[in-house]
């Protein structure tokens, strides 16, 4: 998923975000705004990379995650493996050094559908599910996906 910057119109405010579609969320956010609002910037990333941009431009920030134009935020690279959360196919890609692109490609799936994956937001289908535990070599299986959280109650 993408992290976003937009732009309230002219002015020197920005704010970083994350989402799976960065256009809706700027038609969401544009119907409480009073000013016209556009990407300025999308960043291949987690929601990692945002806390990081968060960070990077910390004395920069005016209100929740809204933040005053800086030139770098249009050019800077964040990290390019940014810590998985801590699931079971997190840790795999973690472990392996390996990013949530280059395992979608393994996968044959779209990016977006790995961060959801990660975060354990989607549940692989079946077809999918196998891939995983093929290209994985059997360190995640569907277990790790597939298990019932009221049962530990």
């Amino acid at each position: 998923m993408p992290v976003y910057l937009i732009r309230a119109g002219a002015t020197e405010f920005v704010k970083i975000g994350w989402a799976d579609d960065p256009e809706a969320r700027r038609l969401t956010l544009q119907t409480a705004h009073w000013l016209p609002l556009s990407v300025i910037r999308l960043i291949d990333g987690v929601q990692a990379t945002e806390r990081w941009m968060h960070r990077r431009f910390r004395e920069r920030h005016v209100l929740m995650e809204w933040y005053c134009f800086d030139e770098a935020m249009l050019t800077i690279d964040p990290p390019a493996l940014m810590p998985m959360p801590d699931t079971p196919l997190g840790r795999y890609l973690n472990d392996k050094s390996m990013s949530v692109a280059e395992f979608a490609a393994l996968l044959g799936v779209r990016v977006q559908a790995v961060y959801r994956y990660v975060n354990e937001t989607r549940l692989p289908n079946r077809s999918v599910m196998l891939r995983i535990m093929e290209v994985t070599e059997g360190a995640v299986t569907a277990d790790d996906f597939y298990h019932d959280d009221t049962a530990a109650a």
